[in-house]
């Protein structure tokens, strides 16, 4: 199942005939898989054992659900700045700035709520800002 997830992942909006998604990730139904599949792998990779207290089962059904929702965010963060990025890149000075202030919105809200270091997102923020000022 991981590897089938995975394999879709990487082919094209194209080759699935999802309609016009500029990637994958805009398309809901294959994020969710892939955001699942993530999480499986993770499971196998962390969850070594089974817990026999009731309470640390909780603990771990918690777990697994904040850790899909900061993956969320991260993902959605590093969508928006790799976004903001190319825009500079092309030279769309306009579209940059907006790109780049939702980022910055983003990124300020995930440092809220401690899934990104505030240290990480002001770095992110200033060099963002950086490349477009040149």
């Amino acid at each position: 199942m991981l590897k089938v997830a995975l394999r879709i992942w990487n082919l094209g909006t194209e080759d699935l005939g999802l309609g016009t998604y500029y990637h994958l990730s805009q398309c809901p139904l294959l994020t969710q898989l892939y955001f699942y599949c993530l999480i499986a792998q993770s499971e196998i990779r962390i969850n070594q054992y089974m817990p026999n207290k009731r309470s640390a089962k909780k603990d771990l059904r918690q777990a697994r659900s904040k850790a899909l929702a900061n993956l969320k965010i991260k993902t959605h963060v590093k969508a928006l700045y790799k976004k903001s990025e190319e825009l500079i890149k092309s030279g769309q000075k306009y579209q940059a700035t907006e790109a780049a202030r939702a980022f910055q919105q983003a990124v300020d809200k995930a440092a809220k709520r401690r899934v990104v270091s505030f240290n990480k997102a002001a770095r992110k923020k200033q060099s963002l800002m950086k490349a477009l000022n040149k």
